[in-house]
């Protein structure tokens, strides 16, 4: 399985990712947390070990959709970066369905 840590902002129900965040302090937590509004605005938060259910290459929301593995209500966001191609940081192996993810951001 292929692994993640793709840093960036988190807005609303939706991980924006490509923006550095530099020297964060990241706050572990899962994507019901964020969902349920478990979070202030600003605060720096990691979500680990989700998978990518789908990937959007069209440009300017260019993303994948990940969820927690155990799925269910709420289980799901959208992780973007503001252009294409969706590789691995540090690599240009494609993101694809299926993948297991880490994801970093700013809220």
């Amino acid at each position: 399985m292929k692994r993640l840590v793709w840093s960036g902002l988190l807005a609303g129900a939706v991980l924006l990712s490509g923006f550095a965040v530099a020297h964060a302090v990241y706050t572990d937590t899962t994507i019901y947390n964020i969902r349920q509004g478990g979070h202030a605005i600003n605060d720096s938060l990691r979500v680990s070990n989700v998978v990518v259910i789908g990937v959007d290459t069209r440009a300017p929301t260019t993303g994948v959709y990940v969820q927690e593995q155990a799925g269910g209500p709420f289980s799901g966001i959208l992780a973007y970066m503001g252009s294409p191609p969706l590789a691995y940081q540090g690599s240009a192996d494609p993101i694809t369905v299926g993948d297991i993810i880490n994801v970093e951001g700013v809220y």
